[in-house]
């Protein structure tokens, strides 16, 4: 029983977290909003969102910018390059 509750609880935080979002696209960059470990599991997700944005809008790929951390939010710029 007691394994029962600590992952119910675990799914609620993780649930709390959310998704990752885009959250601005100034061409050629853009950037999505993540959680979580900075490079973790969302971090991959973002990398194969910006690919296909750059891929879909520029027929080119997406090249990491920067990663601003603002608690447990992260912020990946990238470029269409």
């Amino acid at each position: 029983m007691r394994n029962v509750v600590l992952i119910a609880a675990a799914l609620s935080l993780a649930g709390c977290m959310g998704a990752p979002s885009r959250v601005d696209s100034t061409n050629p960059t853009v950037t999505y909003k993540y959680f979580g470990d900075t490079y973790g599991s969302q971090f991959e997700e973002v990398s194969a969102r910006a690919n296909d944005y750059c891929s879909q809008e520029f027929n080119k790929d997406a090249r990491l910018r920067n990663v601003d951390e603002a608690g447990d939010q992260n912020f990946a710029t990238f470029e269409c390059v």
